[in-house]
């Protein structure tokens, strides 16, 4: 009946028949405790039923934990998967951004150096962005990075929530490059010199 049975089931038995098991007994001290008691020696069936009763308790004690386990380790691998799968988006919509950059600037004229000639830059970059089906949270970005080194001029007067709208950023952009009269003097006297 004991033959196989670890040291906790056979203390669980002793206990159930209310045998008192000191905590330094051996496995062979508790088997020889059950055998030498009343209960055993009186009702041997009794007993065994008992003991059988727990063992039992036992399997299907453990069989539990180790669906627990087995439900926690599934439970870990699909947030593990969850987690991949974000990542790859998040990896995904960066590589579309840049993609998006790169065909918006194959598409669109470049930024030009003249104030008059902006507005046809603009309409090209609208036209490139209505022709791509540009989302609009990332025109402003693409609008940017188009500017170049010419943008850090521009991000100083931005707040941080109208770095995403498109409007806001192309209505910066048209007053930060708008000629001051200074420089309209300067170009009408070089163009009345050349004429000389």
């Amino acid at each position: 009946m004991f033959k196989g049975a670890r040291k906790d089931v056979v203390k669980q038995i002793a206990s159930e028949l209310n045998l008192e098991v000191n905590k330094k007994s051996t496995l062979w001290d508790i088997t020889e405790l059950i055998k030498n008691s009343e209960p055993y020696k009186e009702n041997f069936e009794s007993v065994k039923e008992i003991a059988e009763l727990v063992i039992e308790e036992r399997k299907r004690h453990e069989q539990s934990q180790v669906e627990i386990e087995k439900l926690k380790l599934e439970l870990e691998v699909a947030k593990a998967q969850t987690e991949i799968k974000n990542t790859s988006c998040e990896g995904e919509s960066q590589d579309s951004l840049e993609s998006l950059i790169k065909s918006v600037r194959t598409l669109t004229v470049k930024l030009p150096t003249k104030q008059e000639n902006r507005g046809f830059f603009f309409s090209s970059l609208e036209r490139t962005f209505s022709t791509k089906n540009v989302p609009e949270k990332y025109k402003a970005e693409i609008l940017l990075n188009l500017l170049g080194e010419r943008a850090s001029n521009v991000i100083t007067y931005i707040k941080d929530d109208d770095l995403s709208d498109y409007l806001k950023v192309k209505d910066i952009v048209l007053r930060e490059f708008q000629p001051i009269p200074s420089s309209c003097l300067e170009r009408r006297l070089e163009t009345i010199m050349k004429h000389i």
